[in-house]
Parts: structure tokens; C-alpha cells; sequence
């Protein structure tokens, strides 16, 4: 989008929260709200449960980058309920209450999560690769119906039908990123994240490529991935819709 220089990231605090701030272009003005300190002064302490606390730090942003809320996939339905769920309503309010023009929103892959318990993708995410044929494999793309694995995952799917709405009554641009395996240590760390793995480059391309794509895009939904050979995730929509084509693949790692 023309002119979308003005970011704010939500839950900047979080692991990628500072890879963003970290990493991304020189030519977004980057700031950030948390409930964590933090010692990247572009980061405000701030309770997004709070709506009138938070309002002013969306004063003249243009792109909204929503990573806030508990991402423990262990965390149960009450913590989602009373934590992430209206910290995602407040966001989207907020932004639309200030004419925000684009949210990204980072939704997750275990919003279908579920079906990694089906073959041919539990082979794959369990290593049992031989029992595959790849090129016969149906990736998981944005058609495939909702399969919640966890109340983490069931709060992901209420921020998209969330954006959907905003999008839809409001005019507000929306991508939503169902993230793979983004982890401090830049690599696989176990069977599953050969497939599930996206890098800190990749998500840097993803996230500018979604800033910067173009402003008739209403709402979206896409894998964020690497370019991983047992990926179980589509690419071809991203890469279609935003140019994103990630660089790296988790392959290297193999037999480290």
C-alpha cells in the first residue's frame, strides 16, 4: 500500500515482536505496545483489555501488526476467553475507531491443527516420509475447513471471523498469517518443525510483503511458512497474492 510507513506492533515484547522490530525495513516507522517492558524504546507498556488505555497509540498508524496474546499453545479455554479473545476485539476496534487502513493479523496454523492427526500429514510431521508420496500431497490451504486443535487454536479462528467482520462492514484491510514454527533458535528443533518451520528471514519477507502488497486486497488468509521440502501448508496463495516466496528451507538442518 502507497505510504504505509506507520506501524504498530502488538505484543512487541513476544519473540517475534522483536524479530519485527529488529529486522524490518528502514523505511516503516515501527512502534509497539506490550504489557511487558521492554528495553527497544519503540515499545509502550500498555493493557490491550483496556480500550481507552490504548487508543491514542493507534493515533496515526496505518498498518496494525497483531501479535498480541497468551501464544502458549498449552493454555487453557479460560485464559483464551478472558485474555485473548478480547484482547483481539479491542484491537480490531480500535484500529477501526482510529481509520487504521490494514491489519495483519497473526492467526496460526493450529487453526487447523487437527489435521495432523490424518494421514498423509501426521506421516509427514512424524517423519515418516516414505509412507508419502509428494506429489501427490494436498497442501493445507485457506479452503480447508476450520479444525481447531486447542482453545489457542479456537481463539485464532475468533480473530479471523473477527477480521472477516471488520473487513467486510468496515473497509478495513485484513491479512491473516496462520504462522508455522517461528523459535529463537532459528531452526528445527524437532521432527515436526522440518515441515512446520518458518525463519526469521522468511517471516521478515512475509510481513513486509504484506505491509507493502497492494490495497485491494480486503481480506486474506495465508500460511506463513518456509519453503520447506515436507511443508504440509499451501505457498501458491501468498505467492500469488502478495509475491511471497520464501528463500530458505528447513532441509539444511537435516542430520545436524
Amino acid at each position: 500500500m502507497d505510504n504505509q510507513n506507520n506501524i504498530l506492533i502488538t505484543g512487541s515484547s513476544g519473540l517475534i515482536g522483536q524479530i519485527l522490530l529488529q529486522n524490518l525495513p528502514s523505511k516503516y516507522t515501527l512502534s509497539g505496545i506490550d504489557l511487558k517492558t521492554s528495553s527497544d524504546s519503540r515499545t509502550s507498556v500498555a493493557n490491550l483489555l483496556n480500550i481507552n488505555e490504548i487508543n491514542h497509540y493507534y493515533t496515526n498508524i496505518d498498518t496494525v501488526i497483531d501479535l498480541a496474546g497468551i501464544s502458549n499453545l498449552n493454555a487453557d479455554w479460560n485464559q483464551i476467553y478472558h485474555n485473548n479473545i478480547p484482547v483481539t476485539y479491542n484491537s480490531f476496534e480500535v484500529a477501526k475507531q482510529n481509520n487504521v487502513k490494514r491489519i495483519i493479523y497473526a492467526s496460526s496454523n493450529h487453526v487447523t491443527g487437527l489435521y495432523e492427526l490424518e494421514t498423509p500429514y501426521s506421516d509427514i510431521i512424524t517423519g515418516n516420509y516414505h509412507k508419502v508420496d509428494s506429489s501427490k500431497l494436498n497442501h493445507i490451504n485457506s479452503t480447508s475447513k476450520i479444525k481447531p486443535d486447542s482453545p489457542y487454536g479456537i481463539g485464532k479462528s475468533f480473530g479471523e471471523s473477527a477480521a472477516k467482520y471488520y473487513s467486510e462492514k468496515y473497509g478495513i484491510s485484513v491479512i491473516c498469517l496462520r504462522i508455522g514454527t517461528v523459535n529463537k533458535f532459528n531452526k528445527p528443533m524437532d521432527i515436526r518443525q522440518f515441515a512446520t518451520l518458518l525463519t526469521h528471514r522468511d517471516l521478515i519477507q512475509l510481513i513486509s510483503k504484506s505491509i507493502d502488497a497492494k490495497s485491494d486486497i480486503k481480506y486474506e488468509v495465508f500460511y506463513g511458512v518456509s519453503n520447506n521440502k515436507w511443508r504440509i501448508w499451501d505457498l501458491a496463495e501468498p505467492a500469488a497474492k502478495i509475491s511471497y516466496k520464501p528463500t530458505e528451507s528447513s532441509e539444511v538442518y537435516r542430520d545436524r
